[in-house]
Formats: structure tokens, C-alpha cells, sequence
């Protein structure tokens, strides 16, 4: 997905979302002798494209009575669609795309908060149901299968950040990170006044001094300090 919408490997920074069950989203900021670009790309068509996978490429579900030997023939069947699948459905896409002028500080700004959210969110440590039937322990495990896949890369620290986070997990700091994104992608036009305010409030609130990176951005007045030159989470 990134390298479909965003083939371009000169841009400060990659914003990319990927729900489960919608098309894929997300921004990039360019820079060219001193003046912003925020590109903005989302895939619109991904509901026709998945019900037209379904019938050109369908997958096979079996029963719980099915036989442990077909069941494995029809996992092994399914896993070769995954492919084709993939290579279908990035021929269907339609990417609607759009791009706004902006000032150094806003494109400074969605770097530090975005990598700030993203590299320091921790799943909160899923908690398990105890009941005791005469006499045994049995451990309950509530399992949530939806989420996003988050994914922020930024060229000066040559660094990539990957978060895939269920719904149910969703803490205060990703999901504006994620409704902002959401924003930034759907409005024809950009209001840099109130996405900076909020971006900075964003940034305030993770209040780790120390997470900070350095940024070849012009005219901010931002002190930044270094970070890895990869990191993962």
C-alpha cells in the first residue's frame, strides 16, 4: 500500500493508515527550495473492489464438522488466492488524491507529533477473565480481531515506524492522530491555524522531552535531538 500510493521516496514524511474494513488513507510532506507540499491520497473504491474479489477470487469457508485433512486442502486453496488477490486489487484501486501549499511549521509539526504518538504507544496489556469451576482455573482471553494498521516513516531519521492497533485499544493520543489524518485527507481545503493548535496539543500531552527528533526543516524554531537511525514497533 505504501508503495502504491506513495512511490515517491523524496518526501520528509509518510502518514499511512490502513483500517480493516475501509480503503487505505494517509499524507506525505514534500519539500522543493523552501516551499511545503501536503499530498493527501485515499483509495475510494475499496468496498467494489473487495466484492469483486469475492467473485473473481472467492475463498472457501468450511464447518466445524469439515475433516481435519479436507479443512487443510481448503486453507492450502485459499492461501494461493492471496496473491492474485493482492495483484487484482491493486489494479482496481482508485486513488483520489489532492495537495495543499503549507508553511514549514505545520510540516515540522506533523513530523514531531506523528513519530511522537506512534513510536511511544503501548498496547495496554489485555487482561484475562478468571472463572473457577470446582475447583480449576480457566483463563478467559478476549480477542479482537479489527484494527489499523499505522505507519509513519520520516526520511531524516530514516526511520519507520508500524503500530497495528485494534479498535477496542485505541488510546486518547492515537485516535486524534487518527481523526486528524482522517480530516486532513477529507477537507478540500487545509485550516493550518487549528491543525497546528491541535498538533501541538497533541505533542504537549505525550510529554516526553526526550523522544524528540532532529529535523532538517527551515524557519521553525524547533530544538530537536537525534533519534535511532531505524526503529521499529
Amino acid at each position: 500500500m505504501h508503495q502504491l500510493l506513495f512511490p515517491d521516496t523524496a518526501g520528509l514524511m509518510v502518514f499511512l493508515v490502513e483500517p480493516s474494513f475501509d480503503g487505505v488513507y494517509g499524507f506525505s510532506i514534500h519539500e522543493n527550495d523552501g516551499a511545503y507540499t501536503l499530498s493527501v491520497k485515499q483509495i475510494s473504491n475499496w468496498m467494489e473492489v473487495i466484492e469483486q474479489l469475492k467473485k473473481d477470487f472467492p475463498i472457501q469457508g468450511f464447518q466445524e464438522e469439515t475433516p481435519p485433512e479436507e479443512r487443510e486442502l481448503i486453507a492450502e486453496k485459499n492461501k494461493k488466492q492471496r496473491l492474485p488477490r493482492k495483484q487484482a486489487a491493486a489494479k482496481m484501486y482508485k486513488i483520489e488524491s489532492n495537495t495543499f501549499n503549507t508553511n514549514p511549521e505545520l510540516a515540522n509539526q506533523l513530523i514531531i507529533s506523528g513519530i511522537d504518538v506512534i513510536r511511544t504507544y503501548k498496547n495496554p496489556i489485555q487482561r484475562e477473565r478468571i472463572e473457577y469451576i470446582n475447583g480449576d482455573t480457566i483463563a478467559f482471553v478476549h480477542f479482537v480481531f479489527d484494527g489499523t494498521r499505522f505507519t509513519f516513516y520520516c526520511r531524516d531519521t530514516d526511520s519507520v515506524y508500524t503500530k497495528n492497533v485494534h479498535k477496542a485499544y485505541l488510546d486518547d493520543k492515537m485516535t486524534e492522530l487518527k481523526n486528524m489524518a482522517e480530516q486532513i485527507v477529507k477537507d478540500s481545503t487545509l485550516n493550518e491555524a487549528e491543525l497546528l493548535k491541535q498538533l501541538r496539543s497533541l505533542h504537549a500531552k505525550n510529554k516526553q522531552p526526550k523522544t524528540r527528533i532532529k529535523s532538517r526543516l527551515k524557519d521553525t524554531g524547533f530544538r530537536l535531538d537525534k533519534m535511532s537511525s531505524s526503529a521499529r514497533g
